[in-house]
């Protein structure tokens, strides 16, 4: 029996590919063809989150959260109250030392420290010495009334709302302060005698050194042998050599600015040698006509220092001001 021949499908069979044996090269090229390259998927992801966010679905990563922004801000403000803490000056006690009867603290007896805030009260025959720390001292005389304000190693502050206080200092200018309800004292570095009267006004006489006081109406310098009267309603008066012929009535009375001839002539004629200070602050609050009239005066009882010629003093040039000071205080 003759075998009969193979039909042409089954004389060449089909030769079907082995998984894992496949042309290395030609997977690559079939890998470009069907899949998509990574750059088109970035952007196909980007425009689905786009579509998503304009949703509302989506949170913007671009835009930090109400959470994150929150946190960051009680992180910063952590920071911000720690370093204050750290850093905030410290307030520094004052001693109180008792020299008669039983001064009172915010209203209680017996305390041995003032601090910020507090009141120290003196009754009629109450008196006491508080400790500045580090620069002196300053007594507290009966019937009066202080506070401490500010105790800090750049300043030191307190008010005298009514009766006495001496004070005792060696500090560079302006780092101690005594308000009352009329003005304020800055010590220049001195011996003082500060005091509030019945009616609100302020009296001070300076031993030592010079003190600035300052109210709601001009700026004086009080230097030592002076004292100077500062009204209720804050008008800074001319200091007065407590050895001077003048009398408070009479600097109070007298208006530079609104003087007329007359006035300022009986003033200048009364002013003697003691009162250089007072004829300096004169010099400086009448009108330009009057100036030349009071710089006389002042020449006529003190030498005119080399570094204040006539023309520089009289347009009130600071330089020539100041030599005009240093030589009369």
């Amino acid at each position: 029996m003759t075998d009969s021949p193979l039909p042409p499908s089954q004389r060449h069979p089909v030769q079907r590919p082995i998984l894992g044996a496949q042309d290395p090269a030609a997977c690559d090229n079939a890998s470009q063809t069907v899949a998509p390259s990574d750059h088109a998927l970035d952007e196909s992801l980007a425009r689905v989150g786009a579509s998503l966010r304009l949703r509302g679905s989506l949170p913007d990563p671009s835009r930090p959260s109400l959470r994150a922004v929150l946190t960051l801000f009680a992180l910063g403000l952590l920071i911000g109250v720690s370093a204050f803490m750290l850093l905030r000056p410290s307030s520094q006690p004052w001693d109180v030392q008792v020299l008669a009867g039983a001064p009172t603290i915010d209203g209680q007896p017996g305390a041995s420290n003032l601090r910020e805030k507090q009141w120290l009260t003196t009754a009629a025959n109450d008196r006491a010495t508080l400790t500045v720390p580090s620069i002196g001292s300053v007594t507290i005389e009966p019937d009066s009334r202080v506070r401490l304000v500010r105790s800090r190693k750049q300043q030191q502050q307190m008010e005298l709302a009514r009766g006495t206080l001496h004070a005792t200092i060696t500090a560079p200018p302006r780092l101690f302060v005594v308000d009352t309800p009329a003005a304020k004292a800055t010590d220049m570095g001195c011996i003082y005698t500060l005091s509030v009267e019945p009616d609100g006004a302020t009296l001070l006489r300076v031993a030592v050194g010079w003190v600035e006081l300052s109210g709601k109406q001009g700026l004086t310098r009080v230097s030592a042998g002076l004292e100077c009267r500062t009204s209720a309603a804050g008008r800074v008066g001319l200091p007065r050599a407590i050895a001077s012929s003048l009398t408070h009535e009479q600097l109070a009375a007298f208006d530079p600015a609104a003087a007329g001839n007359a006035d300022l002539d009986a003033l200048l004629a009364a002013c003697d040698q003691v009162d250089g200070v007072t004829l300096w602050h004169i010099l400086q609050r009448v009108p330009d006509s009057d100036r030349a009239t009071v710089l006389d005066r002042l020449a006529t009882l003190h030498p005119t220092p080399p570094d204040a010629p006539r023309q520089k003093t009289l347009a009130l040039d600071h330089a020539a001001l100041e030599a005009w000071w240093n030589q009369v205080r």
